[in-house]
């Protein structure tokens, strides 16, 4: 899809409109989970970043289809990484 948003004004203006409600949807999660609570040294708008960052699809395709992790493999990695963003019980 990001090919054809290269030539299609439609097509990328679609993607960027997917990317905001998936960076949206990155916010409230982390606000659900971890309220005000963040881990130290994490603010609200840093946690909202890297977990739109690490749960993009270009990593999960990276990681499921170029390295061809198993998906139980991407799922014990990804819910590591999210953890420093969370708070600690």
């Amino acid at each position: 899809m990001c090919s054809a948003a290269e030539t299609d004004p439609d097509v990328a203006a679609a993607l960027a409109e997917a990317e905001r409600r998936r960076y949206r949807d990155a916010t409230n999660i982390v606000r659900l989970i971890a309220g005000d609570e963040l881990a130290p040294d994490i603010d609200a708008r840093t946690a909202a970043d890297l977990w739109f960052a690490l749960t993009s699809y270009d990593v999960y395709r990276l990681l499921i289809d170029e390295r061809r992790w198993p998906a139980a493999r991407y799922e014990s990695w990804i819910t590591r990484a999210l953890q420093p963003l969370l708070p600690r019980p």
